[in-house]
């Protein structure tokens, strides 16, 4: 593992522009999702309110100096990543409620069906 290095406000925005192209490839724009730098246990976090469909999605303010070379790629990677936390994130909550609805369960269940629907051709 190498040192730590900054992460740029044009990687953040690369990094922004990677999950706005998945966001709407995924059939999320529904969601309305904020973009930050902070420190996070990893090279992401999504978090996200079902109430309102608002996620805020924090890039690591450093990043491993093991992928400089490889930045963009791995940015790329991470976006697509968070884009999936997000298009499974109704599911995520419900199944993690307490006192859920059977029929949350299943309209949660169609809505990441219904994208993968779009997704998938044939």
């Amino acid at each position: 593992m190498g040192h730590k290095i900054k992460v740029t406000p044009e990687q953040l925005e690369y990094f922004k522009a990677r999950c706005e192209e998945y966001r709407k490839r995924f059939g999320l724009t529904n969601w309305e999702v904020y973009y930050v730098l902070g420190k996070t246990v990893g090279r992401c976090v999504t978090t996200a309110q079902l109430s309102g469909y608002i996620a805020t999605i924090s890039l690591t303010k450093k990043w491993d100096s093991s992928v400089i070379g490889s930045t963009d790629k791995e940015l790329q990677k991470s976006a697509k990543h968070e884009m999936l936390h997000l298009l499974l994130a109704r599911m995520s909550v419900n199944a993690n409620n307490r006192f859920i609805q059977e029929s949350d369960l299943y309209e949660s269940e169609e809505e990441v069906v219904r994208m993968l629907e779009n997704l998938i051709e044939g």
